[in-house]
């Protein structure tokens, strides 16, 4: 986080230095340096920007009908690399940005995943994840959360009855262990996912922020998604029948914030593709 100024810094002087040097080498050391800084050119300008076309012209000129380098070709060609120098830059400074973005969030989700966590561990009846199974009316009743399951009485007041064993059957690991589940599903699928992601050469970190991102997520889609099916939000999974169906189906909500992570690693890659790679994309895209 802190490296990363000084890294542009550094490139932008550097850059700086580059062009000074150009305007005071001989014109034979300029020539010489000209497929590089064509290059150079063709990697951070578009194909349509005229600075460009223009070192494209004065290289074929050169190697094509035998013209000797001006001090006006000099001007051009650095005025084209300062460009494509400072086009590097701000390349690099959307990645740095974008990976400060995905740090911020991180951050947060963190934080809220902790507060979730610490409030299901203090209260753990207001965040109870815990469900009565459809049973036969010969059957005894129960309820079932993470951590255990206790048995229901024939009830006269079958809510109150409910709420009363809810009550005496959580306890405060039943949300930290569901965040935990989350949060192991969601790396193992965050770090399969990322193979898609062909990464870049910046000194960013921007793929180790993405599946620290992923961490937080899955722990509270795994919370939200079982708090959906309790609700009865999705029909026909209103009712789990053993604490290892809870602890299977948190499993499935931590890697199912790949959904939603996706769209983050898509936005990455092309953070990552507008970083050079210019030689054949025009302005508009075409």
């Amino acid at each position: 986080m802190r490296t990363g100024a000084r890294l542009g810094r550094v490139a932008s002087n550097l850059h700086a230095a580059e062009a000074d040097l150009l305007r005071r080498a001989p014109l034979e050391y300029v020539c010489g340096e000209l497929p590089s800084l064509e290059a150079h050119v063709k990697r951070h300008l578009p194909a349509d920007d005229p600075r460009r076309s223009q070192v494209e012209d004065l290289t074929r000129r050169l190697r094509d009908e035998g013209r000797v380098l001006t001090q006006r070709d000099r001007e051009s060609l650095i005025a084209a690399t300062r460009a494509a120098s400072s086009a590097a830059e701000r390349e690099q400074q959307r990645i740095r940005n974008f990976r400060t973005v995905l740090a911020a969030a991180t951050v947060l989700l963190f934080v809220i995943a902790g507060l979730v966590g610490v409030l299901g561990a203090l209260r753990p009846e207001a965040v109870a994840l815990c469900f009565e199974p459809q049973v036969e009316l010969s059957s005894e009743r129960v309820i079932v959360c993470p951590t255990g399951q206790s048995r229901l009485p024939a009830p006269d007041d079958a809510e109150q009855d409910v709420d009363d064993a809810v009550r005496k059957t959580v306890t405060s690991w039943d949300v930290p262990l569901i965040e935990v589940i989350g949060l192991v599903a969601a790396g193992v699928t965050g770090a399969v996912a990322l193979r898609h992601l062909r990464g870049s050469s910046t000194p960013f970190g921007v793929p180790v922020a993405l599946i620290v991102l992923k961490l937080p997520t899955g722990a509270l889609t795994a919370v939200l998604g079982l708090m959906l099916m309790r609700g009865g939000f999705v029909p026909g999974l209103t009712a789990l029948d053993t604490t290892p169906q809870i602890l299977a189906w948190a499993v499935v909500f931590g890697a199912g914030q790949q959904l939603f992570t996706g769209l983050v690693d898509r936005q990455a890659q092309t953070v990552f593709d507008s970083v050079g790679g210019k030689t054949y994309t025009p302005t508009g895209g075409s």
